[in-house]
């Protein structure tokens, strides 16, 4: 590889780092607000149900979407020098979750939310503020 190909390298590996520090930086943000809101829809699925206590479950499920998204396009920063966070658990309970939406067992899927995907959530919120205060 000549020299001028390696720096166009390290320059492409120096942006997508830059961009993976920027996404977890914004979804930081995003956990601050979606952390409560899925406590708040847990509470609601497995005590006094609202009316629109189905549509907040999917308002927050596409939320957790687009964290799965930006944890996908980020892990590699993430578990850059150890493996921090596996994609294949939090892949295990979304999977779960899928399966107790599609059934409509919602009892079930505010258990999952509740035992794996919070944890997972507050997990990468930590991580994520690392990258925030520029601690990493």
């Amino acid at each position: 590889m000549n020299l001028e190909k390696k720096e166009t390298l390290d320059e492409t590996v120096a942006h997508i780092k830059e961009m993976q520090i920027e996404a977890l930086q914004t979804v930081h943000e995003y956990l601050m607000k979606l952390i409560p809101s899925m406590e708040e829809v847990i509470g609601e699925l497995t005590g006094e149900k609202k009316d629109d206590t189905e549509e907040y479950l999917f308002q927050v499920i596409e939320g957790l979407n687009w964290v799965i998204e930006i944890f996908n396009g980020t892990s590699s920063l993430i578990n850059e020098k150890s493996t921090v966070m596996e994609k294949e658990k939090i892949n295990q309970e979304v999977l779960r979750l899928s399966d107790a939406m599609i059934s409509k067992n919602y009892e079930q899927a505010a258990t999952i939310l509740d035992s794996g995907i919070l944890p997972f959530l507050n997990e990468l919120k930590q991580i994520s503020g690392m990258y925030v205060n520029n601690n990493y």
